[in-house]
């Protein structure tokens, strides 16, 4: 089981819509999602984080930044952000995929 954990920034402030979240992972670059209220913003980004990394090898994995420094730089840059960790096993997404196809 490959399990990683990257901090996700959630933000509502740019959408139109209260409580409408886009989920952006400072660490992936593309690695961007949405969802209405914070359940389902969270669940679509670890969604999006297991597509964005499944199929890369764990040496060339981005190196997650300490959660700390994003709720800091958040702090200062997007008041109204909420920073989570989000995990994902990346074996099972790639099984996944696999069966998809």
């Amino acid at each position: 089981m490959r399990t990683i954990v990257y901090p996700a920034v959630l933000d509502d402030t740019d959408n139109g819509e209260k409580g409408y979240y886009t989920a952006e992972f400072p660490d992936v670059p593309g690695a961007l999602s949405e969802g209405h209220g914070l359940v389902e913003a969270l669940y679509n980004a670890e969604q999006t984080l297991e597509l964005a990394l499944y199929d890369v090898p764990n040496n060339e994995l981005p190196q997650p930044t300490p959660i700390n420094e994003v709720i800091d730089f958040c702090k200062e840059k997007y008041p109204n952000a909420h920073v989570y960790p989000v995990a994902t096993d990346l074996d099972a997404a790639a099984r996944e995929v696999k069966s998809v196809r």
